[in-house]
């Protein structure tokens, strides 16, 4: 499942592909390291402040997604030839 989502995720990317490819990397290691700290989290100093492990982790997912749409060049609309 992995190699379909990278392709789908760095297509039509053009120079910035290699920043692509190096955030995707990024999430893999995330989705490793992000529920042992909640983990160790949860044995230090409870459930409650275990979960705020995750919520800081889609806050900076949410700011990242706006910064980068507010910050993205749009190719121009395709048009009809003129018949």
């Amino acid at each position: 499942m992995f190699p379909t989502i990278f392709a789908l995720a760095v297509e039509g990317m053009g120079d910035r592909t290699p920043q692509a490819s190096g955030i995707i990397c990024l999430a893999i290691v995330g989705g490793a390291i992000v529920p042992l700290t909640t983990g160790v989290v949860a044995d230090h100093a409870g459930l409650n402040h275990a979960l705020l492990v995750p919520a800081v982790c889609y806050i900076w997912i949410a700011f990242y997604g706006l910064f980068t749409a507010r910050n993205t060049v749009r190719p121009e609309p395709l048009t009809a030839p003129a018949t």
